[in-house]
């Protein structure tokens, strides 16, 4: 399973409902000390946790997630498409780079994976 935007919130609590439950958790995310916080959480289970810092709106970043997944768990059955971000003070504030970015994150990152 991996699980992007697994860094905090929605994203942290999924990883680590999916690795008490047993499974092989690739969570991602761009903050390190985060990601291996939420590793530690998963208890017992955080040996089979891989965890990735990577940046998901950079093409390589999101093949090179993929690639070390299968290579550590042999397979990849499911993916968990949470990290995400709202535009701050809605559309009628936001400029042509915050629009770029939200659909970086929102949609182009859950092409690169799928």
């Amino acid at each position: 399973c991996i699980q992007k935007g697994a860094s905090r919130g929605i994203g942290a609590t999924i990883a680590i409902h999916f690795a008490n439950e047993g499974a092989l958790v690739s969570i991602t995310g761009r903050d390190e000390t985060a990601l291996t916080e939420v590793a530690n959480k998963c208890g017992e289970n955080a040996k089979q946790v891989l965890q990735t810092v990577a940046d998901i709106c950079d093409e390589s970043q999101a093949e090179n997630l993929v690639e070390r997944t299968v290579e550590k768990f042999g397979r990849l059955d499911v993916l968990v498409n949470n990290a995400g971000i709202a535009l701050a003070g809605g559309i009628e504030k936001a400029t042509l780079q915050d629009f770029d970015r939200s659909f970086n994150i929102n949609l182009r990152s859950v092409f690169h994976l799928t």
